[in-house]
């Protein structure tokens, strides 16, 4: 069965649309926004900046819809953080 995903920026976030065509279902949307930062996020993300967090937490719920479970002693999860130096791009 196919999903289709949609994402729209808004002015504090993004809202993601998640929908099955197959199925007779309306579609679920989710707002991700910058509002309501917590402490653990800004330690596991490492970072402070509201609009690194949102992207982060865009990807992880992306993840989640697509199937992509996290496992808690799994090697393999998927893992943002914004603690690499960065090179130019020409």
């Amino acid at each position: 069965m196919s999903q289709i995903i949609t994402i729209r920026q808004i002015d504090n976030g993004f809202l993601i649309e998640s929908k099955y065509p197959e199925m007779d279902m309306d579609a679920e949307i989710h707002a991700i926004t910058v509002d309501n930062i917590s402490d653990d996020e800004i330690k596991n993300f490492k970072v402070n900046d509201e609009d690194k967090i949102c992207i982060a937490r865009l990807l992880n719920r992306i993840n989640d819809l697509i199937g992509v479970s996290y496992d808690k002693f799994g090697k393999k999860n998927l893992n943002i953080t914004f603690d690499k130096k960065g090179h130019k791009v020409e």
